[in-house]
């Protein structure tokens, strides 16, 4: 589902590199990239130090995508039904505004209104990804007006340094712009880390188990 491997794998990978390091990480998320790094700073916040996200729909609903990305998240969550592993209608419930009422979800899928359901993949990770992001945590959100697939004002969220660049959602990736804000959010938290005394590292052989330098 959108929340799969939140609290999985990126958690542990996180937790890894900030136990090898001594600081917290720094978080930089695309698209759904950006809407898994908000939930973990959410949850985590005692490892993360800043969070980027690019064209991240972290405040929005299923309306403020591109009507073709709706008609195949509609396709897909069906084709998923009754598999693990996979995105699937069930995946929705709960989440913040999503579905609302007029949506083409909403209405063939009634059942998704119900968001007091718990037996669900997410339903712990939408009331986390409408949570604001920790003080201790810089955040800047990067959107762009001529995105394509996401509407901007979906991009931007309480606790976040709004930046707006021109470019498409894809390019983002690759836009000049993007990574001058990336540059701009790691100078602020790099100084806010300098601040604070590091981590005590693992003992060598911790280190070693870990992946990390000897």
């Amino acid at each position: 589902g959108p929340g799969r491997g939140v609290g999985g794998v990126s958690g542990e990978r996180v937790e890894r590199a900030v136990s090898i390091d001594g600081r917290r990480a720094h978080l930089i998320g695309q698209s759904r990239g950006g809407m898994l790094a908000h939930v973990l700073a959410v949850r985590r916040p005692d490892l993360v130090a800043s969070v980027t996200t690019l064209g991240s729909p972290i405040n929005g609903t299923v309306d403020d995508f591109h009507p073709l990305l709706r008609r195949n998240l509609t396709w897909l969550s069906r084709l998923g039904d009754g598999r693990t592993g996979y995105i699937a209608s069930s995946c929705w419930v709960g989440a913040p505004g999503q579905p609302v009422p007029d949506t083409e979800l909403a209405h063939e899928h009634p059942e998704l209104m119900d968001a007091e359901r718990e037996d669900t993949c997410c339903h712990a990770f939408w009331p986390d990804l409408a949570a604001e992001v920790s003080p201790e945590v810089v955040a800047t959100a990067v959107y762009s007006r001529t995105d394509g697939i996401v509407r901007a004002r979906a991009c931007i969220a309480p606790g976040y340094r709004p930046v707006e660049i021109k470019a498409s959602h894809v390019g983002m990736a690759s836009s000049s712009q993007a990574y001058h804000a990336i540059a701009d959010t790691l100078g602020m938290a790099a100084r806010t880390e300098g601040k604070k005394p590091r981590r005590p590292q693992p003992p060598l052989i911790e280190r070693r188990r870990l992946g990390g330098p000897h």
